[in-house]
């Protein structure tokens, strides 16, 4: 069970934050900067499940979670190695 709750559901849960917070960002400058209307009737919005869904495999998915943990740790790992 330890093995479980430190490989899986922990690194998953690390995994998951530098994508959400990276789509947290990208749509909060989306909505600033759209002032001008695109012509396009569809707006996005932020329970867009397609979006959502790629997060939740870039989480859980052995392989593609290493991107997320990279994503992660690499910037505080490069502030640690300036100093």
């Amino acid at each position: 069970m330890d093995f479980i709750k430190n490989k899986v559901i922990v690194r998953s849960i690390l995994s998951s934050l530098a994508p959400m917070m990276i789509y947290s960002l990208g749509f909060i400058a989306y909505k600033i900067l759209k002032s001008a209307p695109t012509g396009d009737d569809q707006a996005l919005t932020y329970g867009n499940a397609y979006a959502w869904y790629t997060i939740l495999a870039f989480s859980i998915i052995y392989p593609l979670n290493q991107i997320s943990l990279w994503l992660f740790f690499k910037p505080i790992e490069t502030l640690i190695d300036k100093k």
